[in-house]
């Protein structure tokens, strides 16, 4: 389950990877990381998801309460 800490991280990810500041891989001298990348449809199909999760599991919780009342005399 997701929690908008998750969706927060995903959006800033997007960000991130339209402007360019995401990292693919570092190399430092002969040494090389190459980190896993990321489709930014995948980043997108993904927030979507959390998005409407969040959007189910917060309408669920809601309840409603009604309260009818009368004043005076009714004929």
């Amino acid at each position: 389950m997701y929690n908008t800490d998750d969706l927060a991280q995903i959006e800033s990810a997007i960000l991130k990877l339209q402007s360019g500041e995401r990292v693919v891989s570092v190399a430092y001298g002969d040494h090389a990381v190459k980190y896993a990348e990321v489709d930014l449809q995948e980043l997108i199909s993904l927030r979507n998801k959390i998005r409407a999760e969040l959007k189910t599991t917060s309408n669920s919780s809601k309840r409603r309460i009604v309260f009818a009342t009368q004043k005076g005399v009714s004929k």
